[in-house]
């Protein structure tokens, strides 16, 4: 779910998958009091402001000073969420916006424990999430705690802060599908500049926070897989002819048949910060059932049967 949502927030997701035969596990991220629910990960609380750069990020939008950017992952000038109570003051500067908490092994300790309970195909889990549960994927892919159960992931509107694109686990293939919305003026997926006037190359700004673009997100991720045709540019992954919201989607693939092959795909649709849509369900599992876990799985808690799957 993304800032502020819950598990009931996984509505159709759930029910799509539900209905092609998976299992589905929803999670609230953690808050306290009256605090949004938030997953931790991704940069979220890593942003770190020296004391010299202060001046130049509040001097305005005349006076771009990228090395003042280095290092955090919003303006100065930027809404502050707060520092979360549970990050105990070690806030270093207003970007840190989630908890603290380690989101990860939430996720890993409910997983395990399902696993214990119910018999699940290895090769079949995946993640998916909206927003700052998109994010949050892209740590889930990285940790290897989480990374060693999953076969993919699907993230709608969300992007790794600029700096924090570190790509999947070095030991897992993980395919990647992400969905990101062409007037999205939240999480854009396109570079642009910040509110201080600074370009940098891969980050976008909606004004506040600084993310990675999409382009480079891909990139970064085909290249961790060494797939063959990082050095072209990737090429159509086809989209069904029902599906009208969809504008474009492109792939790095591990052959010349992008359909079937694909491990690195990109879509964006005509729209904002939506999520939980049915023309990005359909995609999804399409894209889950097509692409099941590479290499192996790691050896469950409990007993498995291969005809139950998780997602």
């Amino acid at each position: 779910h993304g800032w502020g949502g819950s598990s009931k927030d996984c509505g159709r997701t759930c029910t799509s998958a539900n209905d092609r035969g998976y299992a589905t596990i929803s999670l609230t991220g953690i808050a306290q009091g009256s605090e949004s629910n938030s997953w931790n990960g991704f940069g979220s609380t890593q942003s770190n402001t020296g004391a010299a750069s202060i001046e130049a990020l509040t001097a305005g939008s005349d006076n771009c000073d990228v090395a003042a950017e280095d290092d955090r992952t919003c303006n100065l000038n930027a809404f502050e969420v707060g520092c979360y109570a549970d990050c105990n003051g070690s806030c270093l500067d207003g970007c840190w916006w989630t908890t603290c908490k380690d989101s990860v092994q939430q996720a890993v300790n409910v997983l395990e424990e399902f696993l214990e309970e119910y018999c699940v195909d290895m090769d079949r889990i995946y993640a998916v999430g909206c927003s700052n549960g998109g994010m949050f994927t892209y740590e889930l892919a990285h940790d290897e705690r989480s990374a060693k159960y999953l076969a993919g992931i699907s993230t709608q509107v969300g992007l790794p802060h600029y700096g924090y694109n570190r790509g999947p686990h070095e030991d897992y293939k993980i395919h990647h599908l992400g969905f990101w919305g062409s007037r999205d003026g939240i999480v854009p997926h396109e570079e642009s500049a910040s509110s201080s006037g600074c370009t940098v190359p891969c980050r976008t700004s909606e004004g506040m926070f600084f993310y990675t673009s999409s382009d480079c997100t891909m990139t970064k991720w085909a290249n961790d897989l060494r797939l063959p045709n990082l050095d072209n540019n990737p090429s159509d992954y086809g989209i069904p002819s029902y599906n009208t919201k969809l504008r474009e989607c492109k792939a790095y693939t591990t052959s010349s048949s992008a359909d079937e092959d694909a491990v690195v795909v990109g879509c964006i649709f005509n729209g904002g910060h939506v999520c939980n849509t049915s023309y990005m369900n359909a995609v999804t599992l399409d894209f889950f059932d097509a692409h099941h876990r590479v290499g192996g799985p790691v050896n469950p808690p409990g007993p498995t049967d291969p005809h139950v799957a998780s997602a």
